[in-house]
């Protein structure tokens, strides 16, 4: 269990890097007239990471013909639940970070 907790871990981590490299490259292609990627786009993408394709990852092997799926289904929903809970955690708190990074940008 504290394997899938650092693996949320690492992904906020990440999600938090894209929600900042955004930012940084629209700064600088804002005077290029470059196109608007919206955050819920990486949010989108992180909860449909959290819930398709990582809990796989986690599966226990199967060394049986008959296997009860009970593992499969806490990992997949505990992915779900964990997984939803700090993907829009971290969305929220990135978009307070950037937002007051840029009025304090725009005070100076």
């Amino acid at each position: 269990m504290l394997m899938v907790f650092g693996v949320l871990f690492l992904i906020s981590l990440i999600q938090l890097a894209c929600y900042f490299l955004k930012k940084k490259l629209l700064s600088q292609r804002s005077q290029q007239g470059s196109r608007y990627f919206p955050d819920f786009i990486i949010l989108l993408i992180v909860i449909l990471l959290y819930n398709f394709i990582i809990p796989p990852f986690f599966y226990p092997k199967q060394e049986h013909k008959v296997a009860c799926g009970l593992p499969i289904l806490g990992i997949h929903f505990g992915f779900l639940l964990y997984g939803s809970i700090a993907a829009i955690l971290t969305h929220v708190i990135g978009r307070h970070l950037l937002s007051t990074s840029a009025t304090q940008q725009h005070s100076k």
